[in-house]
């Protein structure tokens, strides 16, 4: 029970993430009906980037843990601290109404939470690809 319960951190991960994946994944949607005629849709639009920065501000901290406690590559938190400066950015971007750098910027947003998701699911944290090379086997 002593090993499983090490893990916690992995699990927080997993939820905040997942939210986090959710979030992201409706901004373009909302913006998209904004576009095209659904005004209301721009408060919502600001109310889930909210809920975006909120979660990768939150996940800075998780990272950590699941490093420290779990095991899991210490990257991991310079990947939140990285997701949560590109979303600070996009804040700012939105606010100033900057599409041509806010679009593909949300885009590069996208797919580092989905790949961050995607990785938390499918690897135990020991099993995270690592910036240290492999020994080599003689």
């Amino acid at each position: 029970m002593a090993q499983r319960s090490r893990f916690w951190p992995w699990t927080l991960a997993r939820i905040v993430l997942t939210v986090l994946a959710l979030a992201v994944i409706l901004e373009p949607v909302l913006a998209g009906r904004f576009l095209a005629g659904d005004y209301p849709m721009l408060g919502m639009h600001e109310v889930v980037a909210r809920v975006v920065l909120l979660g990768s501000v939150l996940l800075i901290p998780i990272t950590v843990l699941a490093w420290r406690i779990a095991g899991s590559p210490g990257w991991l938190a310079f990947a939140a601290v990285a997701l949560t400066v590109l979303v600070l950015g996009q804040t700012v971007l939105g606010y100033t109404r900057a599409a041509g750098v806010h679009i593909p910027l949300g885009v590069a947003i996208l797919v580092l939470t989905c790949r961050l998701t995607w990785l938390v699911y499918t690897k135990r944290p020991a099993e995270c690809p690592s910036w240290r090379a492999e020994p080599e086997q003689a």
